[in-house]
């Protein structure tokens, strides 16, 4: 079965680069442009996973991951936060918010595959994904 990872990512670039990345027979990457568009992304189609920026427009990667958990549906969904934002202060706010992992810009594709394939390890060995703990 393939694992659903959804990228929110608004530059078009990063974006397609974290595809090329990801993509590959074991995964189906979908993509959102903004954390508005995020969120309404899960409502229709819950992925395994989330990589989200956090300097966004209509809504930041912050406040997505905020909603997330505060939604029982998406309350475990696993997150991890790629962003340019590096600063120590910015990576605890991001787990402050809920995040499982937080990743600064620029990303070494393999160090990104490997954190998202121990993650969804262990997120379905805890409990399966959509089935709130």
């Amino acid at each position: 079965m393939k694992s659903k990872i959804l990228v929110v990512e608004d530059d078009e670039q990063v974006r397609a680069i974290l595809v090329r990345s990801l993509a590959d027979e074991r995964t189906e990457v979908i993509t959102a442009r903004d954390g508005a568009e995020a969120l309404q992304t899960i409502d229709r189609n819950t992925p395994d996973l989330v990589l989200l920026d956090i300097c966004m427009p209509r809504m930041n990667g912050y406040d997505v991951c905020k909603t997330l958990r505060e939604n029982e549906r998406t309350r475990n969904l696993p997150v991890i936060m790629v962003s340019s934002l590096a600063e120590i202060a910015d990576r605890l706010h991001g787990l402050k918010c809920g995040a499982d992992d937080y990743v600064t810009k620029p990303v070494d594709p393999a160090w990104l595959v490997s954190k998202i394939h121990n993650l969804l390890v262990s997120r379905k060995a805890s409990y399966p994904i959509g089935v709130s703990k």
